[in-house]
């Protein structure tokens, strides 16, 4: 799948804002610009980018996960499979994973809207045809510097414009077409729109649409895997992120991809909702006739805590909360000695993939090594070979003695000199 994909690229990206979102327009974001962002269904996402809250390498998509993930969708239950787990993603995710609004009146997606006559547009796009990612980023840029409340307004239509070219509504041309134009135009009124239904509903007739041709889809896709993450619990989020609001901000997306090529999707298992870590019972020394003190507890409890390091990418072992819903007795030990063969397992093959790859590192080191020391022998023997051309040509004569006509040796009038670089007859007297 690698090689079948390897030049894919669907647009939907969360950098491109991070990047365009340079030191100088942050600078040039004033506190009524913030003040108006708030008034849009944008807001929180704004905020996120503004606030330093996003981890660019976190955020790095990659489209061949995403590719695996829309080949487990089915048209027929119009929902995806992933082994034992089944689900569609919904407006409410949406509202999860970037913050948009749920509720409010109904973005039309299928009206075919001209360019239109109004005073934003006549400001902002005069000559333009359509909205392009290069156009607004232009704009973006040119407006940051401006101020007063008709030109900060623009920046921020400019700014929903944008989340909407690369995030929300993308296609495979990095444009969109003047539909959406009348649902920013209004600031004050643009909250009142159902912007996530409108995203879900999208990225739907995109999915519909498919055909068993993933590299066609467009749409909101980097919500696929956020979403995955969330209904899978195919990793843990980020350290101390667990709560972060839009939730996207929660999972590294670098970590999903690391462990997409170990897992395969087709054979994920439904996972148990299981207590907090505040809500897991301490086993009581009580019952089995042992004495607590309350110093003891309380080490158990930070013990219990501690026991969980979140900070690791996977965790071979089973985590404390497996532990503990394990109760005592022949059965636990079964689960835990087929738990420990799979493991060992799994640990036997990376180490053969390991020695593999140590031993092509090798073999390929041996054979740079060669061919620098044969391209050094080369070049020594074109130098010594350059060298003895030039002492050659240094020693040749600049016209052959035998060429001297036989009218030069019997001491006539003149005698013929024939030059051996162009053949040219030089006639000359006797003394």
């Amino acid at each position: 799948m690698v090689k079948e994909y390897s030049h894919l690229e669907f647009r939907c990206d969360l950098l491109k804002f991070g990047r365009l979102m340079t030191v100088e327009i942050r600078e040039n974001v004033t506190e009524l610009k913030l003040q108006l962002l708030d008034m849009t269904s944008f807001r929180s996402l704004f905020r996120a980018y503004y606030e330093h809250q996003v981890i660019e390498s976190a955020c790095r998509k990659s489209d061949i996960d995403i590719v695996a993930v829309l080949k487990c969708f089915d048209k027929g239950k119009n929902a995806f499979t992933f082994g034992e787990i089944s689900g569609t993603i919904s407006a409410g995710n949406i509202v999860d994973i970037f913050g948009l609004n749920v509720e409010g009146c109904e973005i039309n997606l299928n009206q075919k809207k001209r360019k239109g006559d109004s005073e934003f547009i006549k400001r902002q796009f005069p000559g333009d045809k359509r909205l392009s990612k290069v156009i607004l980023e232009k704009k973006i840029k040119d407006v940051a510097k401006l101020r007063g409340l008709e030109n900060e307004s623009d920046f921020v239509r400019l700014v929903c414009l944008y989340f909407c070219v690369t995030l929300f509504f993308c296609n495979s041309g990095n444009d969109l077409s003047w539909f959406i134009v009348p649902y920013i135009e209004d600031l004050k009124s643009m909250s009142l729109y159902a912007w996530a239904p409108a995203v879900k509903n999208y990225l739907d007739t995109s999915l519909r649409g498919m055909n068993g041709r993933p590299e066609s889809a467009c749409g909101c896709l980097i919500a696929l895997l956020f979403w995955f993450c969330e209904r899978t619990r195919f990793i843990e989020p980020i350290t101390a992120r667990g709560e972060m609001k839009p939730t996207f901000l929660k999972w590294n997306l670098l970590e999903l991809y690391a462990r997409m090529k170990v897992v395969d999707l087709h054979e994920l298992k439904e996972f148990e909702q299981t207590q907090s870590p505040s809500a897991v019972e301490i086993p009581n020394k009580e019952k089995y006739g042992l004495e607590t003190t309350g110093s003891e507890e309380e080490g158990s409890k930070e013990k219990c805590k501690d026991d969980i390091d979140t900070s690791k990418m996977f965790q071979l072992l089973p985590s404390q909360d497996y532990l503990d819903d394990i109760e005592s007795g022949p059965s636990s030990n079964d689960v835990m000695d087929k738990r420990l063969d799979e493991l060992t397992a799994l640990l036997k093959n990376e180490q053969a993939r390991n020695k593999i790859l140590c031993n092509e590192n090798k073999r390929l080191e041996s054979e740079i090594e060669m061919l620098r020391r044969s391209k050094n022998l080369v070049e020594v023997e074109k130098q010594t070979s350059r060298s003895l051309r030039s002492r050659s040509e240094c020693k040749k004569p600049s016209f052959l003695v035998d060429y001297i006509t036989d009218n030069s040796r019997k001491g006539k009038g003149k005698f013929q000199v024939v030059n051996n670089d162009d053949d040219d007859f030089v006639q000359s007297s006797p003394k």
